[in-house]
């Protein structure tokens, strides 16, 4: 049986339920600007100004970024998998 880091450590009374619940509300919730700020990707002001301009033209963040050129394809499709992982309860290394 393949148990996840949480239950691990909720089993061995490492940390308690609600810890458990906090720590992965925060990994689950993670939006694509965090995470290509996180990763350097983009520039805070690159995202806040993308994210004016998405509110008039109706774009996903990272088209808009691509299509700024501020990131490259391959930037979006890595933080698209890490935010897959991190919803799906995968993402443990940070």
């Amino acid at each position: 049986m393949i148990m996840k880091i949480g239950e691990i450590l909720l089993r061995r009374q490492v940390i308690s339920q609600s810890q458990l619940k906090e720590a992965i509300n925060i990994q689950t919730s993670m939006k694509m600007g965090e995470i290509l700020l996180r990763r350097q990707v983009i520039s805070q002001s690159q995202l806040k100004e993308a994210i004016d301009i998405q509110t008039s033209m109706h774009l996903k963040l990272g088209e808009l970024l691509m299509f700024q050129g501020w990131i490259q394809p391959k930037n979006l499709e890595e933080a698209l998998k890490e935010q897959y992982w991190r919803q799906n309860g995968y993402w443990i290394i940070d």
